[in-house]
């Protein structure tokens, strides 16, 4: 059977706080507190809170020694903030409460006295708020009891139970407390005086002693490169790591992202556009507040994409319709752009042809004569790579000819009609001539010359005759001759 494990979470209460004790008539004194839990019986704020206590207990000891022995003085209900004790005259008292529930014990109040002088508080207490040093200087105010001693004492949490010390006790408002390793610490101090009550505690906010930072950061300050080394001075702190973080702007708020973390002090990091780029580094530490950011930059950087590695087209072409390809950049994610002249130096007829990502483009052409090609790879935030030229391609365009041609066999007629298929070319003129022997060198004659596909033949006499058609357009070669039956006229 496999076992069950069941994780309880420990939701003990808080500590009562705000405590005070006052007479409350002869033989009487009045202890009041603020409850961490209140519960509100008319909003129904604070049920079910699984830290709120099922009542308090009220403990109190006999003089003023801080050590004395505490007794239970008596219990209290849940949501009560104050409880009546019984006291002697001329007797000192300490007094303290905690508040419990089924799941045990909150930690202890702050402790009060009546029955003797009571010393007043320090006004405040100081320490960094963070620091890069094991060796610190804790600061407070002035008790207004003269002739005080001050107790300071450190902890590791802010409850005061883990790493308790005392790091220093006399009447000086400042003391130099060395800690032994990195991480949070927690500082109260308060003012003792003979034959008096110690004031209350006045706690510090925690001092977190962190790494120290990296000695210093660089990054080139220009580019051309889209990967860049980026470095710095190891930190002094042993065993450390370092976090390193890019972003476009100083403040860091615009494009930031982390490139590195890890023990080494260099990083390569890859960008993937032009513009200005700004890096810090920190150390850091398991448990341990890192350490603050050590800034580099700008570094700006102009990218220029790497050019294609190549671009081909026929040397020579008859068709109007041709293939161009070219190998790709060294660059991920361009775009091509292709395009066309009819000079060398790219300044006649110039357009542009092809932009997308292929590596290959079908380009088509109206006329013949020389063209020239070019391709170049582009990258949005990147400087174009230079253009990669073709040779010239020689194109000897041909017009394509006509699908077929039709006259009548035999007809009595002296007038007939003509006609043909079109060409597959686009554009083109169609010439159809007529002959008296099938070499066409015997009484050869154009009988039409135009666009259309049909023409009406007139001949001058009865006879056999023969005609051929061919398409032609202006800077192409005319097509091939499409010939046709042979016509005879009769004699009506």
């Amino acid at each position: 059977m496999r076992p069950i494990v069941l994780n309880v979470v420990n939701n003990t209460p808080d500590a009562p706080t705000g405590l005070t004790v006052a007479a409350a008539g002869t033989g009487q004194v009045k202890i009041s507190w603020t409850d961490p839990t209140p519960v509100n019986y008319v909003t129904g704020a604070g049920f079910g809170d699984i830290k709120g206590e099922i009542g308090f207990r009220v403990e109190k000891a006999t003089g003023i020694d801080p050590g004395a022995t505490f007794i239970e003085a008596g219990k209290t209900l849940a949501n009560s903030t104050s409880f009546t004790d019984s006291v002697v005259a001329g007797e000192v008292y300490q007094y303290r409460v905690v508040a419990y529930n089924a799941n045990g014990d909150s930690g202890v109040s702050d402790t009060v006295y009546i029955g003797a002088e009571v010393v007043s508080n320090p006004s405040w207490i100081w320490a960094p708020a963070t620091s890069t040093s094991t060796t610190n200087t804790i600061g407070w105010g002035a008790s207004t009891t003269a002739g005080v001693t001050y107790e300071l004492v450190e902890a590791q949490n802010a409850g005061f139970s883990v790493g308790v010390r005392t790091v220093y006790s006399g009447p000086a408002l400042t003391a130099s407390v060395i800690v032994a390793a990195l991480g949070d610490y927690y500082y109260r101090v308060r003012a003792t005086k003979t034959g008096a009550a110690p004031s209350q505690w006045k706690i510090s906010g925690p001092m977190a002693v962190t790494p120290q930072r990296p000695a210093w950061i660089w990054a080139p300050a220009t580019t051309t490169k889209a990967a860049n080394n980026i470095g710095w001075g190891a930190s002094t702190t042993q065993d450390v790591s370092y976090e390193l973080v890019e972003a476009q702007d100083v403040g860091f708020t615009i494009g930031v992202r982390g490139v590195y973390s890890g023990p080494a002090t260099v990083a390569t990091v890859s960008i993937n556009a032009s513009g200005a780029y700004f890096y810090r580094v920190r150390t850091t530490k398991t448990g341990c507040t890192p350490s603050p950011w050590v800034v580099a930059g700008p570094m700006t950087a102009t990218l220029t994409v790497s050019k294609p590695a190549w671009v081909w087209a026929p040397a020579t072409t008859t068709a109007a319709t041709n293939t161009i390809g070219w190998g790709a950049s060294s660059t991920a994610g361009v775009t091509y752009e292709l395009e066309e002249a009819q000079d060398a130096a790219f300044t006649v007829n110039l357009r542009p042809v092809y932009s997308g990502t292929l590596l290959i483009n079908t380009v088509t052409i109206s006329e013949s004569g020389s063209y020239y090609y070019r391709v170049r790879a582009t990258k949005t935030g990147n400087t174009p790579s230079i253009w990669v030229t073709t040779g010239v391609m020689t194109a000897s365009l041909l017009a394509q000819k006509p699908a077929w041609i039709w006259t009548p066999s035999t007809t009595a007629a002296t007038t007939f009609t003509a006609g043909w298929g079109a060409s597959p070319t686009a554009g083109v003129t169609y010439v159809t001539e007529e002959a008296k022997d099938a070499a066409f060198t015997v009484g050869l004659r154009t009988v039409y010359s135009g666009a259309s596909l049909t023409t009406s033949v007139t001949v001058a006499a009865p006879g056999t005759y023969y005609y051929r058609v061919r398409a032609t357009k202006t800077s192409f070669t005319p097509s091939a001759w499409t010939v046709g039956s042979v016509t005879t006229v009769t004699v009506p």
